[in-house]
């Protein structure tokens, strides 16, 4: 069974279908933004020109179409994070596997992950940096102190910088990554990790298996 709580301002816009809510453009300026759209499953779609305050699954995909604007946080346990060209999120966006994909988008706050990658495309902007997360274990866990068995993936995330991106604040990380910065793109602080530059468009194919 699944469950999705959609607070009642987004009734009359948000439709659910195929297992994926869905809230389209509010084209009237008069409108309020959505309070919040929170679900345990489902993937969330936040239209074109769309705005809400936060987004939140716990086990779906969050897609950010072309210039939607979410006032808080978007976060998703285990689903990929997509920000199409143009979108923005003044919050932070985290999730704890899945592959967070940032395409021409700007983010407010802190952009982090354990096991997903990160892909932050061409003139993207970051303005609070970026931290992945040291693999969850099955034993004792508190805050950065984890004594057990690791679960999750093995395999470093990948995380690329693309040309003329802007990633602000400290670029963190606290497990093995591969990390591949474009020659054109402006980074700051790198803790946990040696950049690999790259001059071409697209990134170079991955070397790290584990």
């Amino acid at each position: 069974m699944r469950f999705a709580f959609i607070p009642w301002v987004v009734l009359s816009t948000a439709a659910v279908a195929a297992g994926e809510v869905t809230v389209p453009c509010s084209c009237d300026e008069s409108h309020e933004p959505a309070e919040a759209v929170e679900t345990m499953t489902r993937d969330i779609s936040l239209g074109a020109n769309s705005r809400a305050e936060s987004l939140e699954s716990v086990g779906g995909s969050i897609t950010l179409r072309r210039d939607a604007h979410v006032r808080g946080d978007v976060e998703t346990g285990r689903g990929d994070l997509v920000l199409e060209p143009g979108s923005e999120i003044s919050g932070k966006l985290s999730n704890n596997s899945g592959t967070i994909r940032i395409d021409g988008a700007h983010v407010g706050g802190l952009v982090s992950t354990t096991d997903g990658d990160i892909y932050v495309g061409p003139d993207s902007r970051l303005d609070r940096g970026i931290l992945v997360h040291s693999r969850d274990v099955v034993g004792l866990s508190l805050f950065d102190l984890k004594l057990g068995v690791p679960v999750g993936r093995s395999t470093p995330p990948r995380v690329v910088i693309g040309p003329r991106a802007k990633v602000m604040g400290t670029l963190r990380f606290k497990r093995k990554v591969e990390l591949l910065v474009s020659e054109s793109a402006t980074i700051e602080r790198v803790e946990g990790a040696t950049p690999v530059m790259f001059a071409t468009e697209e990134p170079p194919p991955s070397v790290i298996t584990n």
